[in-house]
């Protein structure tokens, strides 16, 4: 039975009953007490915008280095276990009465929980910061030159772009203030997708030698695979890093769900489905047509595979920069949230502290981004080491926790949730040690 369609249980306060098929339990207090006014279309725009981000772009470059047919069953895996995760997720918080990331690990695993999930939530949103940045500094500095515009240094369009957009943006207090520009980056990015799907499919697409800022792309050597339609290439491991990169969401989930009006289970049920579903169709055709197109020339950012004197690509780039614009906020406020819950904690949230946090994340992030360049890397680590922990071994650990009971037991086998979470945990740590053992092999090799 695919994960997806696993029907998650409901054991109650006592943890033994289960909830009657149709009925919805009482809303806590404390939930409703979030305010939430998100209606359900602006909380997928959220969700779909925290999922569809810098990932989708490097996604033919995953392909190519899991091979085809290994690297689209990875991905549609990917998706399959992201829903089912967050779903366990947020079911077993829900019941416990825990609503964003740190409280159900504290709640499960004491401080030690608290401590470690707040690094590796601020880790991963950190890091899609980086990448974010890095897009800009390389899409801008292309569609200025496309449109013959003499182009400032990389560093200054990409430290101008972070002061005058996304600062502002970032400074909001609630991700309910975000769901316009969510509604719009969503829009871009189907728009990429089909734009680049259709050059892809008629002869206009032309391959070109990376451009000189992001030459350092990681790239493995055409010789290391075999044929471009082998089933499996030897990098499969990092391709799904980089695959978890692009939809693990489970860090900004609680965000969302708790921004939902009227958050009942089957209200979230539906943003779930309907915003992995959506991220997923948008993932696959991406990759089936840039990888197709391009083969074992597939760049880490697949529009730099483009001419840059080509004016339809040239606004395609545009619009992936309106993406980085609107999706960077999102990863913002969870690593603010996680700062000030470690860092300040038992501080009150006054204006002072909130700005401040803000302008010093955004300064560091903003730093490195102008420094790095290699976004294939970032995507791959960050994905191997940090999207592999928040998304599968963690919901994984908590659900067994809190809800498993007895593991080795016949009864188990018989459990659909919870052998689900067993595979879950297992296969996260496998995917966490091999995949980020083997970028950073990659990277110190220098390929």
């Amino acid at each position: 039975m695919p994960l997806a369609d696993v029907e998650l249980q409901d054991l109650g306060d006592e943890g033994k009953s289960e909830v009657v098929e149709g009925e919805e339990p009482p809303l806590d207090a404390r939930l409703l007490a979030f305010g939430g006014v998100s209606t359900i279309p602006q909380a997928s725009f959220n969700f779909i915008n925290s999922i569809v981000g810098a990932g989708i772009i490097g996604l033919p470059f995953a392909v190519k280095e899991a091979g085809f047919g290994l690297g689209l069953c990875l991905l549609v895996g990917c998706g399959l276990l992201t829903d089912f995760s967050v779903r366990i997720l947020i079911q077993t918080s829900a019941k416990h009465k825990q609503y964003n990331y740190e409280e159900i690990c504290q709640y499960t695993f004491g401080k030690f929980g608290f401590y470690l999930v707040s690094a590796f939530m601020w880790v991963f949103a950190f890091g899609a910061m980086i990448a974010y940045f890095v897009i800009i500094g390389d899409t801008i500095t292309s569609v200025l030159t496309t449109c013959s515009i003499p182009a400032p240094p990389r560093e200054a369009i990409i430290i101008g772009c972070a002061v005058f957009i996304i600062l502002p943006l970032s400074s909001f207090r609630d991700m309910s203030s975000l769901s316009s520009t969510s509604a719009v980056s969503v829009a871009c990015d189907v728009a990429i997708v089909l734009i680049v799907s259709f050059k892809c499919m008629i002869h206009g697409a032309t391959k070109i030698e990376p451009v000189p800022h992001v030459a350092s792309d990681a790239q493995h050597p055409k010789g290391q695979f075999g044929d471009p339609w082998d089933f499996a290439h030897a990098a499969f491991m990092e391709a799904f890093g980089a695959m978890c990169f692009a939809f693990v969401c489970h860090h900004s989930a609680f965000l969302v769900y708790t921004s939902l009006a009227n958050p009942t289970p089957k209200r979230y049920n539906i943003v779930c489905h309907g915003s992995i579903g959506v991220a997923l169709v948008l993932c696959l055709t991406l990759s089936c047509t840039g990888y197709a197109k391009f083969q074992m020339d597939t760049q880490a950012n697949v529009l730099n595979n483009f001419a840059q004197d080509d004016l339809l690509m040239a606004f395609c780039r545009f619009l992936l920069a309106m993406t980085m614009f609107f999706t960077y906020p999102m990863e913002f406020f969870v690593c603010r949230h996680a700062w000030i819950s470690t860092v300040h904690a038992g501080w009150e949230d006054t204006n002072v502290l909130h700005y401040s946090v803000t302008v010093v994340t955004w300064g560091i992030s903003l730093i490195i981004g102008v420094l790095c360049t290699n976004l294939g890397f970032v995507l791959e680590l960050t994905g191997g080491f940090a999207a592999t922990f928040l998304g599968f071994i963690l919901p994984a650990a908590i659900y067994l926790k809190l809800e498993g009971g007895t593991i080795f037991e016949w009864e188990t086998f018989s459990n659909g949730s919870k052998m689900g979470a067993i595979f879950l945990f297992v296969f996260g740590v496998f995917t966490m040690i091999t995949s980020t053992g083997l970028t950073i092999l990659k990277g110190i090799e220098g390929h």
